[in-house]
């Protein structure tokens, strides 16, 4: 069985992806397998050049996709709006709105109120800060004036067992399509025991949010946390970058399947990281203990801020043809097993409160630390 079939396989297990995404990508690896002329022709070119030609074909098969999206929309007599953006000159727009509003709702939160949920089927996210003592949801809203007028609510707000649920309204027509981009405005003071926020089709971006613990997660778009404060926050997307900074956690659980990870300024623990096709970019925090660092294509770079704090590194780099991992002078011990390299500092203790524990693994791409 191959690494990259192994990572996929164990992140399926693990509850990282689910099983249509570890199909698709599955898929993805047998069809690169089972064809014997870019077999052949994968075999006398550079490592670099099959690395490239592997993600590049992931990336196109996915543009391609995009693409075929947009023409069978254009078929279509319903509502639709579609903002996906992968990178640069990679971004997505399918539109046929030609009605827009602006609706502003509030929601007065007790203490008792203690949970937060924000859900979007077709849209864009943001939470930030607000001096205020009460939630306002400011919606964008685009529609289709042929089936839905100006007096449709676009959300829905209510409070149930504690928690205020902002939810997208459900429409019975499949005409009745629109799209509404939400701006969440919490109270400055609000500490939250838990706030989870998901959407589909669009960018999220959270600012400023005190929770015991946080979710955040997108299907399609890229997610960005800045000054969040949390004892643990998970972020997951499935086609998107994902950028924290700022972030002060315990746990830090971050996953994406096709997209950048970025790491940086962040007051966390124990971090966890996960991608199938992207680079992490990393800085490890003085407040940070143990760092787990996983992609299948690209490569890993974790920047340290204290190089000369206690250190051990564990580094897996699968395929051969991946050049050794390049480490700072600090580390003077270090062995080569298989697949990878161990290393670590001379002042490194197991007790030691200020250690740093590294593992990083990339089945195409090269890891660094510096």
């Amino acid at each position: 069985m191959s690494d990259e079939r192994k990572l996929i396989l164990r992140m399926l297990k693990e509850g990282k992806i689910s099983e249509e995404e570890a199909l698709k990508l599955l898929d993805a690896i047998g069809n690169k397998e089972t064809s014997s002329q870019m077999g052949a022709e994968f075999n006398e070119q550079s490592f670099e050049t099959k690395a490239q030609n592997f993600a590049e074909g992931i990336v196109n098969t996915l543009d391609q996709a995009f693409k075929k999206i947009g023409d069978k929309l254009g078929q279509i007599d319903i509502g639709y709006d579609f903002d996906i953006d992968l990178g640069p000159g990679r971004r997505y727009s399918f539109n046929n709105f030609k009605s827009r509003l602006t609706k502003v709702y509030t929601a007065e939160v007790s203490d008792e109120i203690s949970k937060l949920y924000v859900e979007n089927k077709n849209g864009q996210i943001q939470i930030k800060e607000s001096q205020d003592d009460v939630v306002s949801i400011e919606v964008d809203f685009k529609y289709d004036e042929r089936y839905i007028d100006e007096a449709f609510d676009p959300i829905t707000y209510e409070i149930v067992e504690g928690q205020l649920e902002i939810l997208p309204k459900e429409t019975k027509n499949k005409k009745e399509k629109f799209i509404a981009d939400l701006i969440v405005s919490l109270p400055r003071n609000k500490n939250w025991k838990q706030a989870e926020i998901k959407t589909s089709n669009g960018k999220l971006s959270i600012q400023k949010l005190k929770a015991s613990n946080m979710q955040a997660k997108s299907n399609n778009g890229k997610i960005e946390l800045e000054s969040v404060e949390a004892d643990q926050v998970k972020v997951k997307t499935t086609n998107g970058g994902i950028s924290v900074i700022g972030v002060s956690a315990s746990e830090l659980e971050i996953s994406a399947i096709n997209g950048q990870i970025l790491l940086d300024h962040n007051l966390a623990k124990d971090i966890q990281l996960d991608s199938v096709n992207g680079a992490l970019e990393v800085t490890v925090g003085l407040d940070t203990q143990t760092l787990s660092a996983s992609t299948v294509n690209g490569r890993v770079n974790l920047e340290v801020q204290d190089i000369n704090r206690p250190m051990r590194a564990e580094l897996y780099h699968a395929s051969k043809g991946n050049s050794d991992p390049r480490l700072p002078s600090v580390f003077t011990q270090i062995e080569k097993v298989k697949d990878g390299v161990l290393a670590s500092t001379d002042n490194y203790e197991e007790d030691s409160q200020l250690k740093l524990d590294l593992k990083a693994s990339t089945v195409n791409g090269r890891i660094d630390i510096i």
